[in-house]
């Protein structure tokens, strides 16, 4: 079937022409000739049909700004190539080009994977499934858990995790601000004190009672002392 049994007004080949040259990218294009198609009537083989005999089937790639490469540069690795290409407005090829241009790496590096934890909380890869399991660990799409729900767990659960296995400065660093904030090598000058709400399930009913763990440190003594304040 041909184009030309379907009547094509200057205004709308002036319309078709516009969807062209306005998108930046495949996607836009795709999404221009779809509410053409869509206000029309015609079928997509006769909308593209015309658009090769008005020597404008194909879209003029659009180089990519210093704007648009510093923002790729800066979400690389929190998100994959689709998302990438949605914030960006290009497409995911474009993008892909791009990334290899630039020596990057689209694999998402924000928060932590199921292996991750295992190494850093020192517990078992089966502890860490049934926590995903029980919803305590929550995973999205890259297989990895947020920092927020991974700080969650660490303060809801603590009888799920033994503090001598968990890598210390990397605890102290996700639950602690303050810890953050200090100088390198003030970790060790300093006595170090801090303290969390912790949730303590009760054996003996359903509810819970909180306590306070309060981490000491003091640095020149033998050992450190962990203390649990009553309800």
């Amino acid at each position: 079937m041909s184009s030309k049994k379907f009547f094509w007004t200057d205004g709308l080949e002036s319309i078709l022409r516009r969807c062209y040259r306005t998108a930046r990218n495949r996607n836009e294009l795709i999404q221009n000739l779809t509410n053409l198609q869509r206000v029309t009537g015609f079928p997509r083989f006769a909308i593209t049909s015309r658009a090769s005999a008005l020597g404008i089937a194909r879209i003029k790639k659009q180089s990519w700004t210093y704007t648009e490469l510093s923002r790729l540069r800066e979400l690389a690795g929190t998100c994959g190539r689709t998302v990438l290409a949605q914030r960006l407005g290009r497409s995911e090829y474009s993008v892909k080009a791009a990334l290899k241009r630039l020596a990057l790496s689209a694999r998402v590096t924000e928060g932590y994977s199921r292996s991750d934890l295992v190494e850093l909380l020192g517990a078992s890869a089966v502890s860490v499934r049934r926590w995903e399991q029980m919803r305590w660990l929550v995973f999205g799409p890259y297989g990895r858990a947020s920092e927020a729900c991974v700080r969650r767990f660490l303060r809801m659960h603590p009888d799920q995790y033994q503090l001598s296995f968990v890598n210390d400065a990397w605890f102290k660093g996700l639950m602690f601000e303050s810890y953050n904030s200090l100088h390198p090598g003030q970790h060790e000058r300093n006595s170090s004190s801090f303290s969390i709400q912790a949730s303590w399930p009760n054996s003996s009913d359903a509810s819970r009672r909180h306590k306070t763990i309060v981490l000491t440190k003091n640095i020149g003594s033998d050992a450190g002392q962990a203390e649990r304040g009553a309800q």
